[in-house]
């Protein structure tokens, strides 16, 4: 049943929905618009093959996600990215086809470094756990999510258009265990919005998303950073400046 969740009534102060046991086979980009205060997510034992790219990208403050249990054969490798607060990926009990994008997806996992449990299913037509899988055996993969990236480069500039008007780039190198990132900080000061962008690690990224809940809202001095991955995705204004 693709789309339940765009008529399930919602709640700005919800911070928890269990549709476990259902007929969902879809998880559409619009479903979880408005539930910013989301914590917890129960999806197991439904139908669900497809899950939209983008769909849980709003769902900031999400730490638990169950999906355990339905039809997903893969998950896009930006899937879990823009989820700072993730620490519970149940997706065991799904047909997995480990190929490059899992790969991709699995490497997406690592660059976590260790703060997220991911209870996994075996790859489809295994007896192998996807996180257990070598490299090599996820078939002749040529990308990797940790190359280098270029991003936009200015710093207390009074609008992106200031910004793109500099031209100002920097190289952000790819570490071994962690993926480039491009950033946008928000600085809202007694003179007006500063805006800053640059190039930090995703692990670094995490962090400061994670303290936006702090810093960034209800604050006379407030400072948020968003982030984004791939060549100058910093270059327009990020997150509805």
């Amino acid at each position: 049943m693709p789309g339940i969740l765009l008529i399930f009534p919602k709640y700005k102060k919800t911070c928890i929905i269990d549709f476990s046991d259902n007929i969902i086979s879809t998880i559409e980009l619009d479903d979880f618009t408005g539930l910013n205060q989301l914590e917890t997510l129960y999806l197991q034992r439904n139908q669900i093959s497809t899950i939209v790219q983008g769909a849980f990208d709003i769902l900031y403050k999400l730490s638990t996600i169950d999906l355990s249990n339905n039809k997903i054969t893969s998950f896009d490798r930006d899937s879990i990215l823009y989820l700072p607060k993730l620490g519970m990926l149940a997706i065991n009990a799904n047909p997995l086809k480990c190929d490059c994008e899992m790969r991709a997806f699995r490497q997406s996992i690592n660059a976590r470094q260790g703060d997220l449990l991911v209870i996994t299913a075996q790859c489809d037509g295994t007896n192998i756990r996807m996180t257990d899988l070598t490299d090599s055996q996820f078939g002749s993969c040529s990308d990797n999510l940790f190359k280098t990236i270029t991003c936009m480069n200015c710093k207390n500039v009074r609008s992106t258009e200031e910004c793109i008007k500099q031209n100002f780039t920097t190289t952000c190198a790819a570490p071994s265990t962690s993926r480039p990132t491009c950033f946008e900080e928000l600085v809202y000061v007694s003179s007006g919005l500063m805006i800053n962008k640059g190039c930090i690690s995703y692990s670094q990224c995490l962090e400061s998303e994670r303290n936006n809940a702090d810093q960034c809202y209800g604050q006379s001095t407030a400072r948020c950073k968003f982030c984004c991955v791939g060549e100058l995705c910093n270059k327009p204004a990020l997150k509805g400046q």
